[in-house]
């Protein structure tokens, strides 16, 4: 089965589970009527690159970046969110700890609950997530990196983008 078949039987299952639950109404009609637009899987940013806007430095401990989306990789100035894979890797990065990220709108609040969760021993962890895009300084979504306290470690991110809502 594809990828963009998987989505679609995900998005199907979880569907059918909210009406069984009786809330698919109430949220149906609470939503816009974005239309999703798949594109190609393409490289938002890798911090493991040199250093620029969607590259590197790596993040530190309990920090936050931005990132540009718009007007990149397909996704137009008008699109409202995106579908995007987000990994985080140690690589060759030997201040490590446990951790998460958070992904959200540049110039919004940070959200409670978190994309990924990693321990000290993980080389590498991804996960798929809907985004809305935010505006900061030409920036659109931001990316906070949360570690223990006093924490040295440092992580890297990339986003891989595969469509977006318009």
């Amino acid at each position: 089965m594809g990828p963009i078949k998987k989505l679609f039987s995900r998005a199907r299952f979880l569907a059918l589970t909210a009406l069984a639950l009786g809330i698919a109404p109430s949220l149906a009609q609470a939503q816009t009527n974005l239309a999703f637009f798949p594109v190609s899987p393409c490289r938002l940013w890798d911090t493991r690159g040199l250093a620029g806007p969607s590259g590197g430095p790596e993040h530190s401990a309990n920090t936050a970046r931005n990132f540009p989306v718009r007007g990149v990789c397909g996704v137009p100035t008008t699109a409202q969110a995106i579908a995007v894979n987000l990994t985080v890797t140690f690589g060759t990065l030997t201040m490590r700890d446990v951790g998460n990220m958070r992904a959200y709108p540049a110039g919004t609040s940070a959200p409670t609950s978190s994309v990924l969760n990693w321990l000290a021993t993980d080389s590498a962890l991804a996960n798929g997530a809907l985004i809305p895009l935010g505006v900061d300084a030409g920036n659109h979504i931001r990316i906070q990196i949360d570690m223990p306290a006093g924490s040295t470690g440092k992580i890297h991110s990339l986003a891989d983008v595969t469509g977006y809502f318009q």
